[in-house]
Protein backbone atom coordinates (compact mmCIF):
# COMPACT_ATOMS: atom_id res chain seq x y z
CA UNK A 1 0.00 0.00 0.00
CA UNK A 2 1.29 3.47 -0.91
CA UNK A 3 0.10 6.84 0.32
CA UNK A 4 0.03 9.57 -2.32
CA UNK A 5 0.67 13.14 -1.24
CA UNK A 6 -0.29 15.88 -3.71
CA UNK A 7 1.98 18.89 -3.39
CA UNK A 8 -0.24 21.09 -5.54
CA UNK A 9 1.77 24.30 -5.56
CA UNK A 10 -0.34 25.90 -2.83
CA UNK A 11 0.87 27.16 0.55
CA UNK A 12 3.02 24.75 2.55
CA UNK A 13 1.19 25.06 5.85
CA UNK A 14 3.22 24.02 8.85
CA UNK A 15 0.47 22.06 10.62
CA UNK A 16 0.01 19.90 7.53
CA UNK A 17 3.71 19.22 7.24
CA UNK A 18 3.63 18.15 10.88
CA UNK A 19 0.68 15.87 10.10
CA UNK A 20 2.65 14.13 7.35
CA UNK A 21 5.53 13.59 9.78
CA UNK A 22 3.12 12.12 12.32
CA UNK A 23 1.81 9.64 9.76
CA UNK A 24 5.37 8.53 9.09
CA UNK A 25 5.96 7.84 12.79
CA UNK A 26 3.08 5.37 12.96
CA UNK A 27 3.14 3.76 9.52
CA UNK A 28 5.53 1.85 7.29
CA UNK A 29 3.61 2.66 4.13
CA UNK A 30 5.47 3.72 1.02
CA UNK A 31 4.95 7.33 -0.01
CA UNK A 32 4.56 8.80 -3.48
CA UNK A 33 5.02 12.58 -3.51
CA UNK A 34 3.54 14.38 -6.50
CA UNK A 35 5.41 17.69 -6.41
CA UNK A 36 4.46 20.77 -8.40
CA UNK A 37 7.34 22.85 -9.82
CA UNK A 38 5.53 26.10 -8.98
CA UNK A 39 7.01 25.91 -5.48
CA UNK A 40 10.40 26.65 -7.01
CA UNK A 41 9.35 29.27 -9.55
CA UNK A 42 8.01 31.96 -7.21
CA UNK A 43 10.30 34.74 -6.12
CA UNK A 44 11.99 34.16 -2.76
CA UNK A 45 10.29 30.77 -2.29
CA UNK A 46 12.72 28.25 -3.80
CA UNK A 47 15.03 27.46 -0.87
CA UNK A 48 12.25 27.62 1.71
CA UNK A 49 10.01 25.25 -0.29
CA UNK A 50 12.86 22.81 -0.90
CA UNK A 51 13.70 22.73 2.80
CA UNK A 52 10.09 22.19 3.92
CA UNK A 53 9.42 19.38 1.45
CA UNK A 54 12.70 17.60 2.15
CA UNK A 55 11.90 17.51 5.87
CA UNK A 56 9.15 14.93 5.31
CA UNK A 57 10.83 12.88 2.59
CA UNK A 58 12.63 9.59 3.14
CA UNK A 59 15.20 7.90 0.85
CA UNK A 60 12.80 5.24 -0.44
CA UNK A 61 9.98 7.65 -1.29
CA UNK A 62 8.92 7.93 -4.90
CA UNK A 63 8.86 11.36 -6.51
CA UNK A 64 6.14 12.06 -9.06
CA UNK A 65 5.22 15.14 -11.08
CA UNK A 66 2.18 17.20 -10.10
CA UNK A 67 1.08 19.30 -13.05
CA UNK A 68 -1.48 22.08 -13.26
CA UNK A 69 -1.20 25.41 -15.11
CA UNK A 70 -0.06 27.85 -12.44
CA UNK A 71 0.99 31.06 -14.18
CA UNK A 72 4.54 30.74 -12.85
CA UNK A 73 4.98 27.43 -14.68
CA UNK A 74 3.21 28.56 -17.84
CA UNK A 75 5.36 31.69 -18.05
CA UNK A 76 8.51 29.66 -17.45
CA UNK A 77 7.43 27.43 -20.35
CA UNK A 78 7.07 30.44 -22.73
CA UNK A 79 3.40 29.61 -23.27
CA UNK A 80 0.49 32.07 -23.24
CA UNK A 81 -1.34 31.82 -19.92
CA UNK A 82 -5.08 31.05 -19.98
CA UNK A 83 -7.30 32.55 -17.29
CA UNK A 84 -10.42 30.52 -18.12
CA UNK A 85 -12.42 28.34 -18.13
CA UNK A 86 -12.04 27.05 -14.62
CA UNK A 87 -13.27 23.85 -13.00
CA UNK A 88 -16.13 25.56 -11.23
CA UNK A 89 -17.47 28.00 -13.84
CA UNK A 90 -17.06 27.53 -17.60
CA UNK A 91 -17.26 31.31 -18.09
CA UNK A 92 -15.26 32.25 -15.02
CA UNK A 93 -11.61 33.19 -14.67
CA UNK A 94 -9.13 31.40 -12.46
CA UNK A 95 -9.75 32.13 -8.80
CA UNK A 96 -7.20 29.91 -7.05
CA UNK A 97 -4.08 31.96 -6.37
CA UNK A 98 -0.97 32.03 -4.18
CA UNK A 99 -0.19 35.72 -4.07
CA UNK A 100 -0.26 36.81 -7.70
CA UNK A 101 0.33 33.29 -9.02
CA UNK A 102 -2.98 31.90 -10.30
CA UNK A 103 -4.19 29.19 -12.65
CA UNK A 104 -4.48 25.99 -10.62
CA UNK A 105 -8.19 25.66 -11.39
CA UNK A 106 -7.82 26.01 -15.17
CA UNK A 107 -7.85 22.62 -16.94
CA UNK A 108 -4.45 21.66 -18.31
CA UNK A 109 -6.38 20.17 -21.25
CA UNK A 110 -7.02 23.68 -22.62
CA UNK A 111 -3.41 23.73 -23.82
CA UNK A 112 -2.37 22.25 -27.16
CA UNK A 113 -0.02 19.30 -27.67
CA UNK A 114 2.89 21.58 -28.55
CA UNK A 115 2.20 23.79 -25.54
CA UNK A 116 1.98 20.73 -23.30
CA UNK A 117 5.38 19.57 -24.48
CA UNK A 118 6.87 22.90 -23.42
CA UNK A 119 5.04 22.74 -20.08
CA UNK A 120 6.14 19.17 -19.33
CA UNK A 121 9.73 19.97 -20.30
CA UNK A 122 9.84 23.03 -18.07
CA UNK A 123 8.19 21.19 -15.17
CA UNK A 124 10.56 18.23 -15.25
CA UNK A 125 13.62 20.47 -15.65
CA UNK A 126 12.55 22.66 -12.72
CA UNK A 127 12.03 19.70 -10.39
CA UNK A 128 15.38 18.16 -11.31
CA UNK A 129 17.16 21.47 -10.84
CA UNK A 130 15.82 21.61 -7.29
CA UNK A 131 16.73 18.05 -6.39
CA UNK A 132 13.46 16.24 -7.14
CA UNK A 133 13.57 13.85 -10.10
CA UNK A 134 10.12 12.49 -11.09
CA UNK A 135 10.07 8.71 -11.43
CA UNK A 136 7.50 7.50 -13.99
CA UNK A 137 4.45 8.79 -12.04
CA UNK A 138 2.44 11.97 -12.62
CA UNK A 139 -0.82 13.61 -11.59
CA UNK A 140 -2.88 16.42 -13.11
CA UNK A 141 -5.73 18.29 -11.42
CA UNK A 142 -9.32 17.78 -12.49
CA UNK A 143 -10.09 14.14 -11.55
CA UNK A 144 -9.71 13.12 -15.19
CA UNK A 145 -7.13 12.00 -17.77
CA UNK A 146 -7.43 13.65 -21.16
CA UNK A 147 -6.09 11.70 -24.14
CA UNK A 148 -3.72 14.33 -25.52
CA UNK A 149 -2.16 14.87 -22.07
CA UNK A 150 -1.60 11.11 -21.75
CA UNK A 151 0.20 11.00 -25.09
CA UNK A 152 2.52 13.89 -24.24
CA UNK A 153 3.21 12.49 -20.77
CA UNK A 154 4.29 9.21 -22.36
CA UNK A 155 6.71 11.09 -24.63
CA UNK A 156 8.46 12.27 -21.46
CA UNK A 157 8.79 8.76 -20.08
CA UNK A 158 5.86 8.74 -17.67
CA UNK A 159 4.19 5.35 -17.35
CA UNK A 160 1.66 5.82 -14.54
CA UNK A 161 -1.16 8.35 -14.53
CA UNK A 162 -2.75 9.08 -11.13
CA UNK A 163 -5.21 11.76 -12.20
CA UNK A 164 -8.56 10.00 -12.29
CA UNK A 165 -11.03 9.49 -9.47
CA UNK A 166 -14.36 7.60 -9.50
CA UNK A 167 -17.03 10.09 -10.46
CA UNK A 168 -19.49 8.45 -8.06
CA UNK A 169 -17.12 9.22 -5.20
CA UNK A 170 -17.03 12.95 -5.87
CA UNK A 171 -20.26 13.83 -7.69
CA UNK A 172 -22.26 14.80 -4.59
CA UNK A 173 -19.89 17.62 -3.70
CA UNK A 174 -19.39 18.89 -7.25
CA UNK A 175 -23.02 19.62 -8.15
CA UNK A 176 -23.38 20.84 -11.74
CA UNK A 177 -19.86 22.24 -12.07
CA UNK A 178 -17.92 21.91 -15.34
CA UNK A 179 -15.38 19.61 -13.68
CA UNK A 180 -18.10 17.03 -13.04
CA UNK A 181 -19.59 17.36 -16.53
CA UNK A 182 -16.18 16.85 -18.15
CA UNK A 183 -15.56 13.82 -15.95
CA UNK A 184 -18.99 12.32 -16.67
CA UNK A 185 -18.50 12.72 -20.41
CA UNK A 186 -15.82 10.05 -20.31
CA UNK A 187 -17.04 8.13 -17.30
CA UNK A 188 -16.25 4.49 -16.71
CA UNK A 189 -17.88 2.42 -14.01
CA UNK A 190 -16.95 2.89 -10.38
CA UNK A 191 -15.24 -0.48 -10.17
CA UNK A 192 -13.28 0.00 -13.39
CA UNK A 193 -11.90 3.28 -12.09
CA UNK A 194 -10.91 1.79 -8.76
CA UNK A 195 -8.46 -0.70 -10.24
CA UNK A 196 -5.33 -0.16 -12.33
CA UNK A 197 -6.10 -0.18 -16.02
CA UNK A 198 -4.44 0.48 -19.32
CA UNK A 199 -5.58 3.02 -21.85
CA UNK A 200 -4.14 3.29 -25.37
CA UNK A 201 -2.59 6.50 -26.58
CA UNK A 202 -0.56 7.65 -29.54
CA UNK A 203 2.84 7.17 -27.90
CA UNK A 204 5.34 4.57 -29.14
CA UNK A 205 4.46 2.12 -26.34
CA UNK A 206 0.74 2.59 -27.05
CA UNK A 207 -0.43 2.51 -23.46
CA UNK A 208 -0.20 4.14 -20.06
CA UNK A 209 -1.27 2.63 -16.74
CA UNK A 210 -3.89 4.45 -14.68
CA UNK A 211 -3.84 4.23 -10.89
CA UNK A 212 -6.72 6.04 -9.12
CA UNK A 213 -5.59 8.81 -6.81
CA UNK A 214 -6.76 9.31 -3.25
CA UNK A 215 -8.51 12.66 -2.90
CA UNK A 216 -6.08 14.32 -0.49
CA UNK A 217 -3.33 16.90 -0.88
CA UNK A 218 -0.57 18.06 1.44
CA UNK A 219 -3.08 20.67 2.65
CA UNK A 220 -5.67 17.96 3.39
CA UNK A 221 -3.67 15.42 5.35
CA UNK A 222 -5.38 16.35 8.62
CA UNK A 223 -8.69 15.33 7.06
CA UNK A 224 -7.08 11.98 6.26
CA UNK A 225 -6.02 11.53 9.88
CA UNK A 226 -9.53 12.32 11.12
CA UNK A 227 -11.30 10.02 8.67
Amino acid sequence: VSLAILWEGKDLLQHNLVAISEIRKHSNMNFIHFIHPAYFLRKNHTQRSTRKINKVLKPNDIIGLNLSPWNSLISKSSVNFRKHPNFWNSNGKTSVCVGSDCGYDVPLATYSDDELRLIFASAVTTLRKNGFTPQLHYHTAGLHSWQHILAVAREFGFQFDHSEAPVEAVSRGLGSTPILKWRQADMRSYYDTLKPNRRPNSSPLKEIIHLPIGLYSSDQVIATLQA
